[in-house]
């Protein structure tokens, strides 16, 4: 994990949810929002990033945005779920840091909740993670774009919802930063995803390309080529992470031992290695994320001071007005 000082995240982490129960379009603050195929590693690119461990398996685990907010700089670690994006309705008791099975079973159980076994749903879950020695951000974790259905007519439904609700988290606010995880086995431009995310964003100025399973490249990958942005350009660029095997999760690989893995695996790897050093690895990929949220938020905090106290003015002119 990395530590930054940028104080304007930390506090527009706390405003986040207060503004939230006012208004999401009037006061709408940067956001960070992490989509892709099902299957490609959103998940594991989570897990990585924030240290819990996210649901994840062959069958749609993510049916529901997940709101992740990390809280860095705090001298006790805490975990709080919840359907509520003021957590006043906080799954009770709170799951204990570092308990990965409980916090699993947390998120299934109101996963469950709010929709059913193979139907996407647009209410989120919310979960707040604060940690001693971490960044400051906030990730969406969106359902990945799939057609994994039991007949036809079902699968062009579930494609039709998934690419849908990831067009409405998009967006086309240039205040969106969008990292499109894509598998490196694959070819970048088949990607559904990627098609929904280049028609949003078609110059590429927000999107960050996250570019997963890595360590099951082929002898023959192009992977460096497509991570160059000669064929698919994005201003942010690309950036190649390693994230845990499955194998590791059962044997509970720590974190922190993830990150010498993935660190030796670009020293060594004959293809990896060739990827620029500013492109690999999960650290920097949070380093850009926190740099290009705080420039978001330098830009829009100037307007949403004015709306917050057009909008005390207009209200404490209501309170007068009463008897």
């Amino acid at each position: 994990m990395i530590h930054c000082d940028h104080k304007q995240l930390d506090v527009v982490q706390q405003l986040r949810p207060l503004l939230h129960s006012v208004s999401t379009e009037e006061f709408s603050v940067p956001n960070v929002v992490v989509v892709g195929m099902q299957s490609h590693g959103k998940s594991s690119v989570l897990e990585h990033a924030t240290g819990l461990a996210f649901p994840r398996g062959e069958n749609m685990c993510t049916r529901v945005p997940i709101v992740v907010s990390v809280e860095g700089g705090v001298t006790e670690p805490s975990l709080t779920i919840s359907t509520n994006p003021d957590y006043s309705e906080a799954w009770f008791p709170e799951p204990q840091y570092g308990d990965q099975a409980k916090f699993g079973e947390i998120l299934m159980a109101l996963t469950d909740r709010l929709s059913k076994p193979g139907q996407i749903r647009e209410t989120p879950i919310y979960v707040k993670l604060r940690m001693p020695n971490a960044p400051t951000f906030t990730i969406t974790d969106v359902p990945g774009v799939t057609c994994n259905a039991k007949n036809l007519n079902e699968s062009k439904a579930l494609m039709e919802q998934t690419s849908n609700l990831t067009k409405k988290m998009v967006g086309k606010s240039p205040d969106t930063l969008v990292l499109l995880v894509l598998s490196a086995t694959e070819d970048f431009g088949n990607s559904v995803a990627m098609q929904v995310v280049r028609e949003l964003d078609p110059d590429g100025t927000r999107t960050i390309g996250v570019v997963t399973k890595i360590d099951c490249v082929p002898p023959n990958s192009k992977i460096v080529h497509n991570m160059s942005g000669d064929e698919i350009y994005f201003y942010h660029s690309y950036f190649a992470v390693r994230n845990r095997t499955q194998e590791e999760i059962d044997n509970n690989l720590d974190m922190s031992d993830l990150d010498l893995i993935e660190a030796r695996l670009f020293e060594t790897h004959p293809i990896l290695s060739q990827i620029p050093v500013e492109q690999q690895g999960m650290e920097r990929l949070l380093v850009k994320v926190r740099e290009e949220q705080s420039k978001r938020l330098d830009k829009c905090i100037p307007n949403l001071r004015d709306k917050i106290r057009h909008r005390l003015e207009e209200t404490k002119t209501q309170l007068d007005m009463l008897p």
